[in-house]
């Protein structure tokens, strides 16, 4: 059985989508890195398999879909295929510009880095992601990313000087270059934002009886005011699983997860 949530009590703050919630320390038996699944066949949705837990298996529900969010495996492959497409779209914009210098045709493709749709993303994407490898690797993009788009203009400017040969070089250099260095960082992105989404699994209920919850990340461990458990009707509309809200010391509102209510359902 769960304990009686008690707002003297701290309560451990998990980020989940983006936003916080919170579970009482007096129904948390365990945190720990999530690792390996063993998923069960017809299941719903948001339980996600059995994992083992000091010898035992235990249900693992994953909190993102009880919440209607979509779901940390999801948007990595979102992101990855994202950046599949931009990687793909940079591959075939230099083939084109060896193309059209070859055929001396016009090259009719974006030369501004920050009107190709890589640029407007890169342009206007603000990382909520702090992880220190996949900030390293995203900076890095910038200067072959620019360097690429630059060679259009000077390998134009070639071929209209009588020097179609050299504007060839020149392409295929930077093919060998700066595409090949940007190609590579496609993929550490990849590797360095699913590294950065491991998830933590919540281990709720008591020793004998208990399950597991995977969330984003665990934010602190802290004492929280100003419960209010009608306020959580005016806040959001996905209220099955939340009890109320209240106020974390810096005043940042925190939704209480409904425990007892998870716990009843689903063990």
């Amino acid at each position: 059985m769960l304990k009686t949530e008690n707002m003297d009590s701290p309560w451990v703050l998990l980020e989940i989508n983006n936003t916080a919630y919170a579970i009482s320390c007096n129904s948390v038996l365990s945190l720990s890195q999530l690792l390996d699944i063993t998923p069960i066949p017809a299941s719903p949705k948001e339980a996600r398999g059995v994992v083992i837990f000091r010898g035992r298996s235990i249900q693992l529900l994953d909190a993102r879909l009880l919440l209607n969010f979509k779901s940390i495996q999801k948007e990595i492959a979102e992101f990855e295929e994202m950046l599949d497409l931009r990687s793909s779209e940079h591959l075939n914009w230099v083939n084109t510009l060896i193309d059209c210098v070859m055929a001396g045709k016009e090259f009719t493709l974006t030369v501004d880095p920050h009107k190709c749709d890589f640029g407007k993303w890169y342009d206007s994407y603000k990382p909520k992601n702090t992880n220190t490898m996949f900030l390293s690797v995203f900076a890095k993009f910038d200067e072959p990313h620019k360097s690429i788009h630059k060679i259009a203009e000077t390998a134009q400017n070639l071929v209209k000087g009588g020097h179609q040969q050299d504007a060839i070089d020149l392409i295929q250099s930077v093919k060998d270059t700066e595409l090949k260095q940007m190609l590579h960082l496609f993929e550490d992105l990849k590797r360095a934002y699913s590294e950065s989404k491991k998830e933590i699994m919540v281990v709720i209920g008591d020793e004998k009886n208990c399950i597991a919850l995977s969330v984003d990340q665990v934010i602190a461990i802290e004492h929280l005011f100003e419960f209010d458990e009608n306020l959580i009707k005016d806040s959001i509309t996905n209220t099955k699983y939340l009890s109320g809200v209240a106020k974390r010391k810096n005043g940042s509102v925190v939704f209480i997860l409904d425990c007892e209510y998870l716990f009843s359902e689903y063990h």
